[in-house]
């Protein structure tokens, strides 16, 4: 059974590619259009990935405590 997304989801990527843009792009790495560019479409995938990883992992640990 899939589980779904809650409905504030989707506004954590954006989110996350202006804050990883700021912080690493400019802050750290101090890099000019396309390293910018990169972390943040690097960062906008962060959030996806950490829901695919949550939801295998609930439903890894979910399945062993049905089968004991």
């Amino acid at each position: 059974m899939p589980v779904k997304a809650p409905h504030w989801f989707p506004w954590l990527s954006p989110l996350c590619a202006a804050l990883g843009a700021w912080l690493l792009g400019v802050q750290v790495l101090q890099g000019r259009f396309w390293v910018i560019m990169a972390v943040a479409l690097g960062c906008a995938l962060v959030p996806f990935a950490m829901f695919h990883l949550a939801c295998r992992l609930r439903h890894k640990s979910g399945s062993e405590a049905h089968n004991g």
